[in-house]
């Protein structure tokens, strides 16, 4: 029951994204103009899934700034967009690289979900925060009452929509759906053979993910792999990963266009929108911009009106950071506005720190040396990070055995690449150097060794992997295979027509003795009840003359409003 409730899903979102570029294109033709049939090389319907999520998402942010969503205009809004598919009837191909990649591996990830249970910080925060989002219009402050609200990214305006009464199995098809469009693009790449560097960076990433069953402690070796439901770092590692892989690309081969800057803009914005770490795209953004302009002024000032969508969207969000947590992003400390009667001095730094000392960052440690001892004495970490050297020196013997390369990639580039990479990892391990948080960094890693327009040293028919689809198709079959765990497969076929549940328990409270609301009896998790807070705060609420926003204010303020 799951692989055909997984498979509609799947088929809703594609049509959503659809439906989008449907009423894009209608909007375009009026104005004398068309939608490019291809986007970095890629066929437009490849986007459509992305762009479901992303437009789905940025919907429900701004719906959110006059409403909850739980009202019959956001669904009226949503069938009307979905209405736009009717424009034009859909050629559906029945073909084996359609059949991979919108059933078979959909169909094999959706295994997966099999007693799947929901990831803890889903029960601490996201449902929580979702569940604001679905009954009330945005609130100002509201990480004054649980601080991990600043974190929430545009998974949880995707998610909120998405509950299915007191059932959450929904959430765990958004993250299966941002793993298909992974696979997706792998197998775009090795079957379509548009782009050497791409079909190798590809290939190394297949293999990459077959290692990642092999070696220390079992396996893991940073590749993507299932979470518990409802976390983003699968979503965030896929985005970060496709978008800064597709920029490189194309600064590499010099194939800039008007087309692919607007949609890598977007792709940026939608990686930024996920985690905040994803603001080092902004890096090779601005460097394709710098390509593309070619210095000339008047040039420069055309391309930025193709910024237009992703700064309007972009501004949207960071008001509504601002408004939960007086911090454009949070917990970033210097883009705090103390000024706002909301702001608690010095809470993003005090929340950024508490990040870095649990998973070890740099800054809480005695020098590099105190620092990887401590974060090696986990064996998590330990054999995770000995996995992955291992991985990529065997990629690397490999790639240096068997294949040559034929382009020389000039200095600045190379420099631009580097400089890049070692940004990511330095503000990684700085910051909150997770495994789970650097899947998109790893994947990045990998993904580069197969630039250089490399050919194979030995010809053979067998192994031409460029010619032999049967074999590359094989090996993609065999890593979606194991990326769910194999125990998920006995347990399927045991029942196969089985619908699955993944649901919470309802948290017993207490009345806050400090402040507003109410507190759990026992843990620190609200689950889904609005009017709770993880732990016994001062904080009091209340509403503004501005259209009835709620405000949740700090102690040190409460003497502005008669407290």
């Amino acid at each position: 029951m799951v692989i055909f409730q997984f498979l509609f899903f799947y088929f809703l979102l594609y049509s959503f994204g659809r439906a989008v570029f449907q009423l894009l294109n209608l909007y375009l033709n009026n104005k004398g103009k068309s939608v490019a049939e291809k986007i970095f090389g890629f066929n437009i319907e490849f986007f459509f899934p992305v762009l479901g999520l992303f437009v789905l998402g940025n919907i429900v942010v701004i719906f959110n700034f006059f409403s909850g969503i739980n009202n019959n205009i956001f669904w009226i809004i949503l069938i009307l967009i979905f209405a736009f598919n009717f424009l034009k009837a859909p050629k559906i191909k029945v073909n084996p690289f359609n059949i991979l990649n919108y059933i078979l591996i959909p169909t094999i990830l959706s295994i997966s979900t099999k007693d799947l249970g929901l990831h803890p910080d889903t029960g601490l925060y996201h449902l929580n925060y979702q569940n604001w989002i679905r009954n009330e219009k945005i609130a100002a402050g509201l990480t004054n009452m649980n601080e991990r609200f600043g974190y929430s990214s545009i998974y949880d305006f995707i998610s909120a929509p998405l509950w299915f009464g007191d059932n959450f199995i929904l959430l765990q098809f958004v993250n299966l759906s941002f793993i298909v469009l992974f696979f997706h693009f792998l197998s775009y790449n090795l079957l379509n053979k548009n782009n050497k560097d791409l079909f190798m960076a590809s290939y190394f990433i297949i293999l990459f993910g077959l290692l990642d069953n092999f070696g220390f402690g079992g396996g893991r070796n940073g590749f993507l792999y299932i979470e518990g439901i409802g976390k983003p770092d699968v979503a965030f590692a896929v985005i970060f990963f496709i978008t800064n892989i597709l920029l490189i690309s194309s600064i590499r081969s010099k194939q800039l266009n008007n087309q692919d800057f607007l949609v890598a803009s977007l792709l940026v914005l939608f990686s930024i929108q996920l985690r905040v770490f994803g603001i080092l795209s902004v890096f090779l953004l601005g460097y394709y911009f710098l390509e593309l302009s070619k210095y000339k002024i008047s040039i420069i000032k055309n391309k930025i009106m193709l910024l237009i969508p992703s700064i309007l969207l972009g501004s949207l969000w960071m008001l509504k950071n601002t408004i939960i947590s007086s911090c454009l992003f949070f917990p970033v400390e210097f883009t705090c506005i103390h000024s706002l009667s909301w702001n608690k001095f010095e809470h993003a730094e005090n929340a950024a720190y508490i990040v870095q000392d649990f998973y070890y960052g740099l800054p809480t440690e005695d020098g590099f040396v105190g620092w990887y001892n401590h974060w090696m004495s986990s064996p998590h970490n330990s054999a995770l990070a000995k996995n992955f050297l291992l991985s990529l020196l065997i990629i690397t013997i490999f790639r240096l055995l068997f294949f040559k390369g034929k382009l020389k990639t000039s200095l600045p580039i190379k420099i631009i690449t580097f400089v890049f990479l070692f940004l990511n990892l330095y503000l990684w391990l700085y910051n909150a150097p997770a495994i789970r948080l650097a899947m998109g960094t790893i994947l990045l890693c990998v993904g580069v060794l197969g630039f250089g327009n490399l050919d194979l040293r030995f010809k053979n028919r067998l192994f031409n992997l460029y010619e032999n689809k049967i074999l590359i198709t094989l090996i993609i079959i065999f890593c979606t295979l194991l990326t769910p765990r194999i125990y998920k497969y006995s347990d399927f076929l045991k029942n196969p027509f089985e619908s699955y549940f993944a649901g919470v328990e309802i948290t017993e409270t207490v009345d806050n003795p400090r402040g507003w609301g109410v507190t759990p009896k026992e843990g620190h998790e609200c689950e889904v009840n609005i009017n709770c807070v993880p732990y016994a705060i001062e904080v009091t609420q209340i509403t503004s003359d501005f259209l009835n926003y709620k405000i949740f204010i700090p102690p040190e303020e409460w003497n502005k409003y008669g407290g």
